[in-house]
């Protein structure tokens, strides 16, 4: 005996328009979730930077400090909470930052700078070094 033809046909392989459906649905949904969190990343990626500069600078100041009492040829003559003595502390170009502060008044007295991007602002130290 044989079946009828309409009941021996295979299912085609393709989805439905309901299982389509329910799949962006679920994409939709993902997408909203991780968007915000992923726009938070770049105000947190912005801030870091600011404060890895800030810190940079501290530290480049300290070390340029000592080798200029050592008399080291090291030495950079820096004073001013300008671009242009930040960069001649620490290497790269800097002029994504706006700088600021209180500079120091005299030879190993330490002013404390401002280092500024968007809407973030960190102190450094600076040493007058002769």
């Amino acid at each position: 005996m044989r079946t009828p033809p309409q009941l021996s046909r295979a299912r085609s392989g393709g989805f439905t328009l309901i299982e389509l459906v329910i799949v962006l649905i679920i994409i939709g949904v993902l997408a909203a979730v991780a968007a915000p969190r992923f726009i938070d990343f770049t105000d947190e990626a912005e801030e870091a930077a600011v404060r890895s500069q800030a810190n940079n600078l501290t530290s480049a100041n300290t070390i340029n400090a000592a080798a200029c009492r050592l008399g080291k040829d090291e030495c950079e003559s820096v004073g001013d909470c300008t671009q242009a003595d930040a960069e001649l502390l620490v290497e790269g170009d800097l002029s994504d930052f706006t700088f600021g502060g209180t500079a120091p008044t005299a030879d190993w007295d330490t002013g404390s700078c401002t280092i500024s991007q968007g809407a973030y602002t960190f102190n450094y130290q600076l040493t007058q070094t002769p």
